[in-house]
C-alpha cells in the first residue's frame, strides 16, 4: 500500500472512530455527550374544584395537538393509560419558536378528531355523528383549561422553544362534559322493570377552541340497567354529554320498552329551574334525576345521593 493510499484510509477511518466514541459514550451513559432526543416537557394537571391534582382519577389518554401561531398543524400524538402511568405528560422534540398546543382527554370509542392542515379545521366529533343517535358520549376533557366558555381565545396555551436547552410546562385540563344519571323506581312492563330512556338535541362536536357546534344535534338512548340499596331497587342509566348550558333545548323521555309508548317526558331546562341546579359553564356538572312512577302518576326531583349508597345488583 503507497503512502498516498494509506493516508486517504486514514482520513476515512477518522470520522468513524470519532462517531463510534460518541456513540460509545451515549451507550455508557455518559448523557453529556448526546444529543438531546426530546426538548419539550408537557406535564398534565386536573384539580376541578380539589387543592389535589386528580388527573389520574378521570383522564385514561390524551391527544396532543401542536399549531403554530399562524394556526398551521406542526405535529400530534396519543399518550395511553400506560405512558401516563409513567410520566402524567408528554416529551416531544421541536424547533426553536412559539407553538399552541390543544389536548383531549378520554378519546374513546365515542370520540374522534377530523385533522386539516389549519387550526380551524380540526374538530371532535361523536362517531356516530352521521347517525345522530348514540347510547351516549366519552366523558371528555381539554385543554387548556378555559375560564369563560364565551371567550375561549383569552385562555390559549403556548410554548416557547428556546434555540438552545429545553423547556417545562404544566397544561391545567378542564371538563368537556357534563354527566346526567336517571333513577326510575317504581316502573312495570310486565315482568321488567328498566324502561327505555332517550335524550335529546345533544351536541355532537366542539371545534378546538371547545366551542360546541349546533348544526348536527344527537340522541342518546338506552335501556337501564337495575341497581339497588338497602330499601329500594333502581333502574339507573348513565349519560355523558357535551357540556350544555342552563338555557338548553334538551328533553328526556322515557319510554316503555314492549311498546315504544312515551311515558314522561323532562323538559331539562325546567328541571334545572324547578330545582335551582346553577350550572358551572366550563366544568363538569353532576345532574342526578329521580324518577317515581306511583299511584298518583310520574313525579321528576332530585335526591340527595350523596347519602344513599347505591350498590349494582349482582
Amino acid at each position: 500500500m503507497t503512502s498516498e493510499m494509506k493516508k486517504i484510509r486514514l482520513l476515512y477511518l477518522l470520522p468513524l472512530a470519532m462517531f463510534a466514541f460518541a456513540l460509545n459514550s451515549c451507550i455508557n451513559d455518559d448523557l453529556a455527550d448526546c444529543p438531546p432526543t426530546t426538548n419539550v416537557t408537557l406535564l398534565f394537571r386536573y384539580s376541578y374544584d380539589s387543592p389535589k391534582d386528580i388527573f389520574a382519577q378521570h383522564v385514561g389518554n390524551v391527544d396532543v395537538n401542536v399549531f403554530d401561531m399562524q394556526g398551521g398543524f406542526v405535529t400530534s400524538l396519543r399518550c395511553n393509560e400506560p405512558q401516563l402511568a409513567v410520566l402524567q405528560g408528554v416529551r416531544l422534540k421541536l424547533k426553536p419558536g412559539t407553538y399552541r398546543v390543544v389536548c383531549w382527554g378520554n378519546v374513546f370509542d365515542h370520540s374522534q378528531i377530523t385533522r386539516g392542515n389549519l387550526f380551524s379545521e380540526f374538530l371532535m366529533l361523536h362517531t356516530d355523528r352521521s347517525t345522530s343517535l348514540s347510547d351516549s358520549d366519552d366523558p371528555l376533557f381539554y385543554a387548556p383549561r378555559i375560564n369563560d366558555v364565551g371567550n375561549p381565545d383569552a385562555d390559549i396555551f403556548t410554548i416557547t422553544v428556546p434555540a438552545e436547552g429545553a423547556v417545562e410546562k404544566t397544561i391545567d385540563f378542564t371538563s368537556a362534559h357534563n354527566t346526567v344519571e336517571v333513577f326510575v323506581t317504581g316502573f312495570s312492563d310486565g315482568i321488567k322493570t328498566c324502561p327505555q330512556i332517550e335524550m335529546t338535541n345533544l351536541v355532537s362536536a366542539y371545534d378546538f377552541s371547545m366551542q360546541p357546534s349546533t348544526d348536527s344535534l344527537m340522541t342518546y338512548r338506552q335501556t337501564t340497567g337495575r341497581t339497588e340499596t338497602r330499601a329500594t331497587t333502581y333502574a339507573v342509566t348513565t349519560f355523558y354529554t357535551a357540556l350544555f348550558q342552563q338555557d338548553n333545548n334538551i328533553d328526556i323521555h322515557i319510554t316503555r320498552p314492549s311498546t315504544g309508548a312515551l311515558l314522561y317526558t323532562i323538559n331539562l331546562k325546567q328541571y334545572l329551574a324547578d330545582n335551582s341546579i346553577t350550572l358551572h359553564s366550563t366544568d363538569c356538572d353532576y345532574i342526578p334525576i329521580l324518577v317515581e312512577f306511583n299511584d298518583l302518576g310520574v313525579v321528576a326531583k332530585v335526591t340527595p345521593w350523596d347519602k344513599i349508597s347505591v350498590t349494582p345488583e349482582n
